[in-house]
């Protein structure tokens, strides 16, 4: 994802269609409202930093764990 456009730009083979569709536009046409996509990690430590384990202190750093790519069969 482009987090600044909202455009999708890779898949890794899964959900093809997305390429091709204008979120942000779709977001506003469907519910009236603004659309903003991030990386799953960087928004969890976003929310631990908001209103999560972070309290009290000036840095944090969050380590996740995962595979990076969808299922393949």
């Amino acid at each position: 994802m482009d987090t600044r456009t909202g455009q999708v730009l890779s898949t890794n083979a899964k959900y093809d269609d997305a390429l091709s569709v204008d979120l942000p536009a779709w977001s506003r046409e469907a519910f009236g409202l603004a659309f903003r996509i991030e990386n799953d990690a960087r928004m969890a430590l976003l929310g631990e930093n908001y209103a999560g384990a972070r309290g009290g202190f000036s840095d944090a750093v969050m380590i996740t764990l995962g595979t990076g790519v969808g299922e393949r069969l």
